[in-house]
Formats: structure tokens, C-alpha cells, sequence
């Protein structure tokens, strides 16, 4: 006999305008699967979905409900397949997709220099007093430092394959994971290799600033899907929290160089550096992160 076909579709994002909701999918699925109707809170609900209803292995659709969802409350809908396999979409608090507009990006922009450039800078301007610190103190500020990069990375090795493990499967994101660590693993030996910059305390302190940077945005995405999604306590709590943090770290940044006299743009290109990628993680989070997945990883 003949086996039953295996469909598997993952959605991808869910947006909510004035013209109802739009649900992203990928066919994850060696089968092709036919969406033969869509239930929005129970109720079977008029659909259109671009490019067909028909997707192939890998085939991403856009499925277009005309529902007249309430802000502030959970929809729940449900995806059925022409072979009467369902796939359930939940919406836990339905807020509007936001839109990249001027004002919106300024908005987020500054909340990228709140929680980034701002503290770092303040951090970097300890700079004088590191400078008059005794020489052992100066090596627990670099072993400090250099246990927070560590413990950094080892911390978003861990999330990163979590993550990767919710991505459909036919990416192989778990692999494709560690194929990047090792890839970034070996630009940095390949960097660091150059003995005069190994030597350089300055490079150090770029290098810090640039592991920093990476940190930051992935704090700029925590904000930006916060105030995206409507939990205005969270994302200030959230903003609070990362600027006390993020003064540490221009100290940590400063530490390697307490000992030479940088000229003044060093200071600017390196809180660019560690606290410019905050801006992009708040846009991200803002406008490109999936407000259905935001309520899930922030409930």
C-alpha cells in the first residue's frame, strides 16, 4: 500500500495590519501539502494565499486572512491541509505589526544609544583613573574581562543551538551552528596571528570592543521585540538594566590600553564599536522580529 504523504509546515511569522492577518510559511516536509482551509478562533474563515495553495518541499507561502482580530486579545488560528492534517497558529496578544517609518527608526535608534553607545562611553571615560590603578588590579580588570567574554560565549553557543533547533530541519541549523563558531573561531586566530598587533594592547582593546558589539546586539533585539510588542514596563526594565550593565564593560574595554595614551578618536571608534550594534539589535527586534515568537520568548 501506498504510504500517507508526511507534511510538515512551520510558520514562519505572523503580521497583524488593518487588512487582517498574514501568516508566513515553509513547507519543512518532503511532501507537498495543499492548504484546503483556514479556522480563525473556531470559525472557518475566507483565505487567499500568493503564488497558490500548493506548496512543494522548501515552498514559503504568505497566507492572507481577512479577520478582524482585537488588539490586546489571544486568536487562535488553525491550518488545514487537504489531507485533513492540521497546523495550529497562536497568537498569545494580538498588537500591530510595527512599520519602519522615520519616526519609528529614530525611536529605536535611540533607545540603541541608551542602552549601548551612552553606557560604554561612560565606562571609557574611567579611563584616568584605570590609569593610576595598581598593576595587579589592572590584571584582575583583564582576568575579569576576560572571564565575561567566556562565559559570553559559551552562553550564546548554548542559546544559539536551542534556537537552531526550532528552525526547520532541512536547514540543518544545529550544524550550520557550529560550523559558524568554528569559521569565527578561526577569523580570530587568523587576526590575532599578526605578531605585532598579538602585541598591541590597543588591538586588544578593539578585539574587546568588537565581542562586546556582538553581546550588545542581541540586548538591542531584547529591547526592540519588547517595545515592539507592547510591554512598555519590560523593554524600560530591560533599558535600565543593560545601560548599569554596559558601563562594565567600557571599562573592561579601557583596562587594556590603561597603561598608553591612545589618541581621543580610539575612544569614539571603540564606543562605536561595542555600543553601535545596540541601534541595529533594536531595529531588528522592532520591525524584522516575529511579534508571535517575541510574545513566547518574552512571556
Amino acid at each position: 500500500a501506498e504510504a500517507p504523504p508526511i507534511e510538515d509546515l512551520q510558520v514562519q511569522r505572523v503580521e497583524l495590519d488593518d487588512a487582517g492577518i498574514l501568516v508566513s510559511v515553509i513547507n519543512n516536509g518532503p511532501d507537498p501539502v495543499t492548504i484546503a482551509q483556514v479556522l480563525v478562533d473556531d470559525a472557518y474563515w475566507n483565505f487567499s494565499v500568493a503564488g497558490g495553495s500548493t506548496l512543494d518541499r522548501l515552498d514559503t507561502a504568505g497566507i492572507r486572512i481577512a479577520y478582524p482580530w482585537v488588539e490586546g486579545e489571544a486568536h487562535e488560528i488553525l491550518l488545514l491541509s487537504s489531507t485533513g492534517v492540521t497546523f495550529p497558529v497562536e497568537i498569545p496578544v494580538a498588537i500591530a505589526t510595527p512599520t519602519a517609518d522615520g519616526r519609528q527608526l529614530l525611536s529605536y535608534a535611540l533607545l540603541g544609544v541608551y542602552i549601548g553607545i551612552v553606557p560604554v562611553t561612560l565606562g571609557l571615560l574611567w579611563y584616568p583613573v584605570i590609569r593610576q590603578t595598581d598593576r595587579r588590579w589592572m590584571n584582575f580588570f583583564l582576568a575579569l574581562t576576560v572571564g565575561l567574554l567566556v562565559f559570553l560565549a559559551v552562553d550564546t553557543l548554548f542559546e544559539a543551538l536551542e534556537i537552531a533547533a526550532t528552525v526547520p530541519g532541512a536547514f540543518q541549523g544545529q550544524p550550520l551552528v557550529i560550523l559558524v563558531t568554528l569559521l569565527t573561531f578561526l577569523g580570530i586566530v587568523a587576526v590575532g596571528s599578526n605578531r605585532r598587533q598579538r602585541d598591541s594592547m590597543l588591538f586588544l582593546a578593539y578585539l574587546i570592543a568588537l565581542g562586546i558589539g556582538f553581546h550588545n546586539l542581541g540586548e538591542g533585539l531584547a529591547v526592540g521585540a519588547a517595545f515592539a510588542l507592547g510591554e512598555v514596563s519590560l523593554g524600560t526594565f530591560l533599558v535600565v538594566g543593560f545601560t548599569l550593565h554596559n558601563i562594565t564593560e567600557g571599562i573592561g574595554i579601557a583596562a587594556p590600553v590603561a597603561r598608553q595614551r591612545p589618541a581621543l578618536y580610539h575612544f569614539v571608534l571603540l564606543a562605536l564599536l561595542a555600543g553601535g550594534p545596540a541601534i541595529v539589535g533594536t531595529w531588528i527586534g522592532g520591525f524584522a522580529f516575529d511579534p508571535l515568537l517575541a510574545a513566547i520568548f518574552l512571556s
